[in-house]
């Protein structure tokens, strides 16, 4: 949910439609400097291709919004900023809901290994495999019973 006007100009989201139904594919760093990018090269899921090489021949949506609009996607779906836009300020806030089945998994790409991403919370103190429920960084919003 952005606070701020979000264009094309100032790195609106672009989201490959279709994409969250597979495969799946390895994420990447945004920054190639940052000390994890290079953990984002290994792992169970295909490397992303460049799809920005052709870009035209996908169908993307591009998330122009205003403050207090809002936009859900699915975590599997391709999405990024194109490269070169204005680098200003674009606030935003993120919520991030999970089901009940899902479990800690500190492997080097979380989010909390990545400082430029995280850098200001702290890791939680759960045991690899732990159900996050519970957690004072992952509160349940709702239960149906």
């Amino acid at each position: 949910m952005p606070l701020d006007v979000v264009d094309v100009e100032n790195g609106a989201v672009h989201y490959l439609r279709g994409s969250h139904l597979g495969p799946v594919y390895r994420a990447r760093s945004f920054d190639e400097s940052n000390p994890v990018a290079a953990d984002y090269d290994v792992g169970e899921f295909e490397p992303l291709p460049d799809f920005a090489a052709e870009y035209d021949t996908h169908d993307w949506l591009v998330g122009v919004c205003g403050p207090g609009d809002v936009i859900l996607h699915h975590p599997r779906t391709v999405h990024g900023c194109s490269a070169g836009v204005a680098r200003t300020s674009r606030r935003a806030t993120t919520l991030t809901y999970t089901g009940d089945d899902v479990a800690w998994d500190p492997h080097p790409t979380n989010a909390f290994n990545n400082t430029a991403l995280m850098g200001h919370e702290k890791t939680p103190d759960l045991a690899p495999g732990a159900p996050i429920d519970g957690c004072e960084l992952f509160p349940r919003v709702w239960s149906a019973t």
